[in-house]
This record gives structure tokens, C-alpha cells and sequence, in this order.
């Protein structure tokens, strides 16, 4: 049973029936922040009720049993219909600015000012450039920006200790599957619009073509060219990004949708059972393999073998339902890509094609 803690009590207390439900918990994995990203809950309370646990900013925790699940805080309560939502501790960091260039003595401050994490983590130097300490750049979108021109995630553990780590990438022989779905579950809507095959940058003294992946799951049909020019790029730093792009955006199905997940279709490569309740813990931002998918692309009867990486898990215990969805779901887009790369052009310098 899924269980809320609302500053010091547990909800279940509160009230004279001491019910809670339509509950529902996301996660996220993503370059914009990771961690519970939203609690949702209702609970059978008279209308005039009122309790200081309710006040914006309160603490909420998710728990399965004694296993933390992720920590938020109160955003928004209806008192009319005791329906509530809490938004993840991690995005407190969007309303919270640094002021020092110096990763741990800004963050130190930050959370002395309330942001309520657990220390800085292993979060690295860098992060907030001199020339923006005290500007209007929130602690979020400096951590989003290093993270998106490093191929980086950040994000916030179950224990609030905030974390730069970097992606799987799927393509790596190294990157061995983590969970596994049960054949025969229909494969996520896909789109091929953000694919690319070839990456020109442009910059003063030369042009850099990203090298292309030779990997035998890049389908070799399709694709796009991408065009952009750097006003301050030399050789080699082009050439980076060229290649970064072509990396996150090469040749690959984009999921546009989640996948529904039942009990019993999620284990571990090997076959051991993973309770949709802790796929937050042991599947999300992880690799996993999707057995025997059935899909709009392969007319087979047997199926495909799909790997993908779980960019965000969406769990409701009431009917014990998991929506799993892909990173690709998220984060690559060509626009939003392309914007992540500070200093290169902008749209009417690109051209695509």
C-alpha cells in the first residue's frame, strides 16, 4: 500500500475517516530534472477542515512500505473537493537562484534559503557560470543547460541528495538491459520526425560533418540532414557538436506515447518479477528490452525485439497500473536539441532538409 507523509503525519491520520485515494505518483528522467516529478491524492475530509499540514510548501513523502519513494511539496489544495497536488522537490530548484560561481558554496546557500535538499551531492563545478550568479537564471535551468550540452541528467535521489550522472545510450555495447517487458505487449506509437543522418556545422574557417554511428540497429533508410552554422565554434569544438547531435538525434523510432503496463509484465531480463509500484526505482532511467513487441512497422507475427530507455513511470494503486514512457518521448526533438547548443546560429541560420 502506497502511503503519504504530509509534513509530520502521515495523511492517513488526518481527517475522521483517514482515507486517501485516487492517488497517483510520476516520476521523471530527464535533462530538465529527475526525480518524483508530481503526487496526486484525494482524501475524504469535511468541508470545513482544515489542518497546517495543508499549507503550500509542505513537505509530502511516498512511501511503499518503510521504502521512500520520492519527496515534493504541497503546490495546490482544493478545499471544495479535498483533491491535492504536490510537485516534486526537485523543482524547487526553479525558484531558487544562485549566488556564487563556486557549485558547493552557491547550493550550501540555496538550501540554507529553504530549497530543502540533502546536501549538493555530486553535483560538479562549472555549473553556474560568474557572468550569471545573481541574474534571473534559476538553479534549475543552469543544471538543465550544463546537463543538455554535456549529455548529462540531473535530478534528486529518494533521499533527496541531488545527482549529475550521465544518460544511457543505447547504442553502447557496454549498456546491458536493466528490465525486461513480457512478449506480445503492443509497441508505443512511433514517429520518424526527428530523425537525422548527417550533421553540417558551419563555423569561421571550416565546415565539420558528424561522423556517422556504425551500429547494426541503425536502420540505414530515412532520415534528415541538418544544417547550422556556430559564430563561435573552432574546428574541433564544431566537430563535437556535430557529432553530439547526430548522437542524440540519429537514426531511431521516436515513441510519442506511453506504454500501459500490467501486473506481471515487468521483470528483469532474467525473469524475475518487478512490482509496478518500484519501477521508479529499478526501471526508470535505465535501459530495458521490450520483448516480442507487436508493431505498425514489422508485419511479422513474431514481433520485434525493442530496446529502449524509460524516460518517466507514472504508477496509480489503485488499480496497481504503470504507464511507462520512453526518453525519446521527452527530450529528442530537433528543435529541442538543436536549441541546447548555446552559441550555434539560430532558426533562420539552419537549414533543414
Amino acid at each position: 500500500m502506497l502511503k503519504l507523509r504530509i509534513g509530520d503525519v502521515w495523511a492517513h491520520t488526518l481527517g475522521e475517516t483517514g482515507i486517501v485515494g485516487n492517488v497517483e505518483m510520476k516520476h521523471a528522467y530527464a535533462t530538465s530534472g529527475s526525480g518524483l516529478l508530481y503526487l496526486k491524492w484525494s482524501m475524504d475530509l469535511p468541508r470545513n477542515y482544515w489542518s497546517t499540514n495543508f499549507r503550500e510548501g509542505t513537505k509530502v513523502e511516498a512511501y511503499r512500505g518503510d521504502v521512500k519513494l520520492g519527496t515534493a511539496t504541497m503546490t495546490e489544495v482544493d478545499r471544495t473537493n479535498w483533491n491535492f497536488t504536490a510537485d516534486g522537490l526537485f523543482r524547487r530548484a526553479e525558484t531558487f537562484y544562485p549566488d556564487d560561481s563556486n557549485t558547493q558554496t552557491a547550493m550550501t546557500n540555496a538550501n540554507l534559503r529553504g530549497l530543502g535538499w540533502n546536501g549538493i551531492g555530486d553535483l560538479p563545478a562549472g555549473i553556474f557560470p560568474v557572468a550569471e550568479v545573481n541574474s534571473q537564471t534559476s538553479i534549475a535551468e543552469h543544471l538543465t543547460k550544463y546537463c543538455r550540452e554535456n549529455s548529462l541528467r540531473w535530478g534528486l535521489t529518494v533521499e533527496d541528495v541531488p545527482f549529475v550522472e550521465a544518460e544511457p545510450y543505447l547504442y553502447d555495447p557496454a549498456t546491458k538491459p536493466q528490465w525486461a517487458i513480457t512478449p506480445g505487449i503492443p509497441l508505443m506509437p512511433t514517429t520518424d520526425g526527428s530523425y537525422v543522418s548527417r550533421v553540417r556545422v558551419t563555423y569561421s574557417g571550416g565546415v565539420a560533418v558528424s561522423n556517422t554511428p556504425v551500429d547494426a540497429n541503425i536502420t540505414p533508410d530515412g532520415g534528415r540532414e541538418v544544417s547550422l552554422s556556430s559564430r563561435t565554434s573552432i574546428g574541433s569544438e564544431a566537430q563535437a557538436q556535430a557529432n553530439e547531435i547526430l548522437r542524440r538525434l540519429t537514426l531511431r523510432y521516436t515513441f510519442t506515447e506511453g506504454l500501459t503496463i500490467g501486473p506481471g509484465d515487468l521483470s528483469t531480463p532474467g525473469g524475475t518479477p518487478i512490482d509496478n509500484w518500484a519501477a521508479s526505482m529499478l526501471v526508470l532511467g535505465k535501459m530495458g528490452v521490450h520483448y516480442g513487441a507487436a508493431s505498425t512497422r514489422n508485419f511479422s507475427a513474431v514481433g520485434e525485439t525493442v530496446q529502449w530507455v524509460a524516460g518517466s513511470t507514472t504508477y496509480k494503486p489503485a488499480d496497481d497500473s504503470l504507464v511507462l514512457a520512453s526518453v525519446d518521448a521527452e527530450e529528442r526533438t530537433l528543435g529541442s536539441v538543436l536549441a541546447s547548443f548555446a552559441g550555434i546560429g539560430n532558426p533562420a541560420d539552419r537549414g533543414l532538409r
